[in-house]
């Protein structure tokens, strides 16, 4: 996470408004689906009635659909053979 947030920092000088805003959201999908995540472990020691459905049940559409739309906006920035490279790295 430490990671994409300098990422996106850094990024956030050549990004646009819209593709700015594309990136956040994929942040918020990835937090969104980290919570869900932590707090369906057994073990969670978090009071999970104290948490609503929207942070309790992970939302693949959201985090896939973000994530398609991140992609898509740094490959209409990018060298599209950086991002190949890159690809093959996830």
């Amino acid at each position: 996470m430490d990671e994409y947030l300098n990422a996106l920092v850094m990024s956030s000088l050549y990004l646009n408004d819209e593709q700015n805003k594309v990136m956040y959201e994929a942040l918020g999908a990835f937090r969104q689906a980290s919570m869900a995540i932590w707090l369906d472990i057994q073990d969670c020691p978090a009071n999970k009635d104290s948490y609503n459905n929207s942070t309790k049940i992970f939302n693949w559409k959201l985090f896939t659909e973000s994530f398609d739309q991140a992609k898509s906006a740094m490959r209409s920035i990018l060298n599209p053979k950086v991002l190949e490279q890159t690809s093959k790295i996830i």
